[in-house]
Parts: C-alpha cells; structure tokens; sequence
C-alpha cells in the first residue's frame, strides 16, 4: 500500500467505528411515528413563517429543553455574581 491508501483506510476504520458506535446508541431509541413528523413539517412550511430551526419529537424537544435549562442556569449564574458588583 502507498501512503495514499494507507491514509485512506485508516480514515475508513475511523469512519466504520464511529458509524458502528453510532448505531449501537440508537439501537435503544423509539422512534416515533414517521408519517406524524412528515404531517407536522409540511403543515409549518405552509405557514407565514416558517422557523429556521424545527424540532420533531419528544426527544428533540426534551433535549433542546434540556440544552437550554443548563445555559439558562449559567446565565442566572453570571447575572448573580455580576449583581453582587453593585
């Protein structure tokens, strides 16, 4: 093998690991019911204005939920010691 190949299969057996790990995580995830997501995506394109950004199922709605709890926490954090400034 050249140096091409080698550099070539080594990012291949990265690729193929992540993308068996990645499988194995979702092996325990329920999906929801696909036709209800597809309802919900084109009934808020139809809309005057659609969102850039769309979450679809609970467990996108819990982790954004959750994403923004933590940052909402640091923030009150920060606004707290800046506080103790005045």
């Amino acid at each position: 093998m050249c140096g091409f190949e080698i550099t070539m299969w080594i990012k291949y057996e990265n690729v193929r690991w992540l993308y068996e790990e990645y499988e194995k995580g979702l092996s325990n995830i329920n999906i929801g019911d696909p036709a209800k997501a597809v309802e919900l995506i084109i009934s808020v394109l139809k809309g005057d204005q659609p969102p850039f950004r769309l979450a679809v199922g609970s467990q996108a709605a819990y982790t954004i939920r959750e994403a923004y709890t933590k940052r909402l926490e640091e923030v009150n954090t920060r606004f707290e010691r800046s506080a103790q400034g005045d």
